[in-house]
């Protein structure tokens, strides 16, 4: 029994030890490729900029010309993916941080609520809020809007004519969460617990024509996190999505 205990503990220890060298190795790996996403992104940014600056001459002397529009289109959305690829990037290795400030967020909403409805009043979206008044929070006002404004884009490229998104705001225990709820096409069960990865896309026949990058649903879990808080998607297929937010007072 002595021996056969021996046996087990360094079997345990060794194994243990094996465990720790594999981790150091992943998150070795996974440093590397954090900077060298960083270094290919900020790389490639300069060339598209003079592309960018010579097409913009050749515009000048070939006016109205569909070759030429359809080739700046295509690298501003180029130059808008490296661009949104290298913030990802930065925040994941911990080069971008929180400039927090104590801001009404119940304000900052209700004034997005109004510009949303602004912008889908031609597709017939409607979007709608329940907003618990003076609500404060010490967060990056500037993020918290961005990862709000991706949740709902995200939304009004998947719903139909006629739907609606809600957006709903509450707090307690010195918490908020903010709820982002569509009656939209929703998300199959498999395709849920990847929904935040970077990259990630939902392939489907209805949705083949919506561009996108995949990188705006791991942007947003990225700020959450960034904010000490939390993101998460309820979704049944055929009946809508929703995404809740968590988010600490101070």
């Amino acid at each position: 029994k002595a021996r056969y205990y021996e046996k087990i503990k360094n079997y345990s220890r060794d194994l243990k030890n094996q465990v720790k060298e594999r981790t150091k190795e992943i998150n070795e790996l996974q440093e590397t490729q954090k900077r060298m996403m960083i270094d290919v992104s900020h790389n490639l940014q300069t060339p598209l900029t003079v592309i960018k600056a010579q097409l913009t001459e050749l515009e000048q002397q070939l006016p109205n010309n569909d070759d030429i529009f359809t080739f700046e289109k295509s690298i501003d959305r180029l130059s808008a993916f490296i661009y949104n690829l290298l913030k990802l990037s930065r925040m994941e290795t911990g080069k971008i941080v929180a400039e927090k400030t104590f801001f009404n967020i119940s304000n900052a909403l209700e004034e997005m609520v109004e510009y949303y409805n602004i912008i889908v009043e031609d597709k017939k979206i409607t979007v709608e809020h329940d907003i618990k008044k003076d609500i404060h929070i010490n967060a990056d006002k500037q993020k918290i809007e961005e990862l709000i404004s991706n949740i709902v884009s995200n939304s009004i490229k998947y719903i139909d004519k006629g739907s609606k998104i809600k957006i709903s705001l509450s707090e307690k225990n010195e918490e908020i969460t903010i709820s982002i709820q569509d009656d939209g096409m929703g998300i199959h069960k498999k395709d849920l617990k990847r929904i935040f990865e970077r990259f990630y896309r939902i392939k489907s026949k209805k949705n083949s024509q919506i561009k996108g990058s995949g990188l705006g649903l791991a942007f947003c879990k990225k700020i959450a996190e960034l904010h000490d808080g939390s993101i998460d998607i309820k979704s049944q297929f055929g009946k809508g999505t929703e995404f809740i937010i968590t988010l600490p007072v101070k």
